[in-house]
């Protein structure tokens, strides 16, 4: 049955997008900050660490889009996804309708028991099924039901807390731009008007 639920990623498809798509995903950075006010420092500044270069081995969420996700390791999973601390799989779910128990239970059976499974249901809105709610109390698994942009967040900072965590995300379909977003889209679009010229 978990077969059918999870599915491994090839590297050639992990590793690259197709060039043609390049210009129509629409991605959002979740590069996540913090910001440390030290009574140590005379000037009495405030740093920010960039806090998905801090991960080391661990996997963080570095962009959502529409087709998929970006990994903080290079990788880019096309789709669905389960992730992990260190490993992350392709999953089987079109959308938030096909997140059942089913769907869920590679999480039910993890050892250690997961302290939080956090979900994200894709766009703003969506939610899950009070069965899937009542079969991750019964298991005794923590949960967040998010929508998929706030939920990477979310998985980012427990992982970074190295806590049992693990993400199961579907792409939303509708990625809000952010005004660096929209500058990066026009220079691609200007160096693609200079290059088939």
């Amino acid at each position: 049955m978990l077969a059918r639920v999870l599915k491994p990623l090839g590297c050639s498809l992990a590793r690259k997008v197709c060039k043609n798509h390049v210009h129509h995903a629409r991605t959002l950075a979740l590069t996540a900050h913090r910001l440390v006010h030290s009574e140590h420092n005379e000037d009495q500044r405030t740093t920010v660490t960039l806090l998905n270069k801090e991960m080391g081995d661990l996997i963080s969420v570095d962009g959502v889009s529409q087709f998929g996700f970006h990994l903080n390791t290079g990788v880019v999973v096309v789709g669905p996804m389960a992730v992990f601390p260190r490993t992350v799989l392709g999953w089987n779910v079109g959308s938030h309708t096909d997140i059942t128990p089913a769907s869920l239970s590679l999480f039910s059976i993890m050892e250690p028991r997961l302290d939080c499974l956090v979900i994200g249901t894709g766009d703003r809105g969506t939610t899950v099924s009070r069965d899937v709610i009542a079969f991750l109390r019964q298991k005794r698994i923590g949960f967040e039901i998010l929508p998929t942009e706030q939920a990477a967040a979310t998985f980012n900072f427990m992982n970074l807390e190295r806590r049992c965590v693990a993400g199961a995300f579907i792409p939303p379909v509708d990625v809000r731009l952010l005004d660096r977003d929209l500058e990066q889209l026009e220079k691609v679009r200007r160096r693609e008007l200079i290059d088939s010229s």
